[in-house]
């Protein structure tokens, strides 16, 4: 799903650092992450694990029309294969693979990218590169594809839910009227299909039986929300305690302000919220998933936010060179880590999780994040770094805007280890962007990024 960026103010949560980059070495520890730069071509905001055991991504061609799918191998991270899409089943400009899911027939399923005119195409590809395509009916908006439990996929197409056989047999279920599904699907603990709709404009959950049966249920409104706002839900999964879990949004009609939720929905459509979610942005593709350590998980702006049942939100912060990521896809791959899309570096990531493969500290040193967002004169500023496995010995990190320079902190690192230091942001120092700059010994070399100065 696609949408506007959308920031809440709420309850904080915990802000923790994270390591973009990678090579062999020291293994991160949980909730720690690497990006891989997938080789040429944007990848995008959409990921499934393949029959073959590997993560597949969709990507787009910066500097040519087109895109394609492509598979990385856990372990090695190294791109495996790469399918561009063919332009007989595939016409320009709908070229960009979307809402990418792995198929009960093996094969990898995706709906066109967008374009000017309404999505009319269901894709599938198998793992060696064979496409297909199967045609929906004119005028369908297809915003998500999930697969169903009879060797099926099913799709949001906005006036109606469509099913579809491994076949390409289309089936369509028009909804109610003043009803829209408008966002990816889920099946839920019931076995029904579950959506994010619209019923005459407000925010609702909708719920279709397999034979075709719909309920709609309202959104609740998010604590904070005023008046008047209206509310959408952005994201749906199944949550580790086994009820449906949304991410619900409310705005005020001009898109200034708005507040967010996790909420739990029965599968009677009763709702509770689960947890405040501070910030949240919701760019590309959004996702609930429940991973093997208990928790939910889902992507919000530059971070990845772990919810546990009782309602305790973290937040894994990325940093890309670039600036701030913009982080969506979120899988489990093959390997029990998260894996997930960033839209700024174009890169795929992955985030350590109990029980899942070592993944390699990266070699050259670099700064994760920081405690806070801004960096307050007069106050200490917590910076977040993780140091390159030659790192070993003397380093130091200093903060600098319009010929002012101040150093923040100096000391002695450990190579492949991740450090939290506090420096104090002098009273004088100019306010604005400023450069925080690391420096660490050897051939592990130099970071920097910037924060804001208030």
């Amino acid at each position: 799903m696609r949408t506007r960026a959308l920031i809440a103010a709420g309850a904080a949560v915990t802000a923790l650092g994270i390591a973009t980059t990678a090579s062999a070495a020291a293994n991160l520890a949980y909730g720690s992450t690497v990006e891989y730069p997938p080789g040429p071509g944007q990848a995008m905001g959409t990921m499934a694990t393949g029959a073959d055991g590997n993560v597949w991504y969709s990507y787009a061609n910066l500097t040519s029309p087109g895109g394609g799918l492509r598979a990385m191998a856990t372990g090695s991270n190294q791109v495996v294969a790469s399918y561009a899409m063919p332009i007989t089943l595939f016409p320009l400009p709908y070229q960009d693979p979307a809402s990418l899911v792995s198929g009960p027939d093996g094969r990898l399923w995706f709906t066109q990218g967008e374009g000017p005119i309404a999505t009319t195409i269901l894709g599938a590809v198998t793992t060696s590169g064979t496409y297909s395509a199967y045609a929906l009916p004119a005028g369908t908006a297809a915003t998500g594809i999930t697969p169903g439990a009879n060797n099926d996929i099913w799709i949001v197409g906005g006036s109606a839910i469509l099913n579809s056989t491994v076949t390409g047999t289309i089936r369509s279920f028009p909804l109610p009227a003043g009803v829209t599904a408008q966002g990816a699907p889920t099946i839920g603990p019931d076995g029904a299909v579950w959506f994010p709709a619209s019923q005459s404009g407000a925010g609702a959950l909708g719920r279709m039986t397999t034979s075709g049966s719909v309920s709609v249920f309202p959104l609740p409104m998010p604590a904070g929300a005023k008046p008047g706002w209206s509310t959408m839900a952005t994201a749906l999964g199944v949550s580790p305690t086994n009820v449906i879990w949304a991410t619900v949004v409310a705005a005020d009609p001009i898109g200034d302000a708005s507040v967010a939720a996790m909420v739990a929905s029965q599968t009677t459509g009763s709702m509770g919220t689960v947890a405040p979610l501070p910030n949240y942005s919701c760019l590309m593709e959004c996702e609930i998933i429940s991973a093997s350590d208990g928790n939910g998980w889902t992507t919000s702006g530059n971070t990845i936010l772990r919810v546990t049942p009782g309602g305790i939100v973290t937040a894994y912060t990325v940093v890309t060179k670039p600036g701030n990521a913009q982080l969506s896809g979120l899988i489990v791959g093959p390997d029990k880590n998260l894996w997930f899309t960033d839209g700024v570096g174009g890169n795929v990531g992955e985030l350590a999780m109990r029980g899942g493969a070592p993944i390699p500290a990266p070699k050259a040193s670099m700064i994760n994040g920081y405690r806070n967002s801004s960096a307050t004169r007069g106050k200490k500023l917590q910076v977040i770094f993780e140091a390159g496995q030659s790192a070993a010995g003397q380093s130091r990190i200093t903060i600098s805007r319009k010929g002012t320079t101040v150093q923040l902190w100096k000391g002695n690192v450990r190579p492949g280890t991740t450090r939290t230091i506090s420096g104090t942001v002098p009273k004088s120092f100019p306010k604005g962007t400023a450069t925080v700059a690391l420096v660490t010994p050897k051939s592990a070399g130099k970071a920097s990024t910037t924060v804001t100065v208030k």
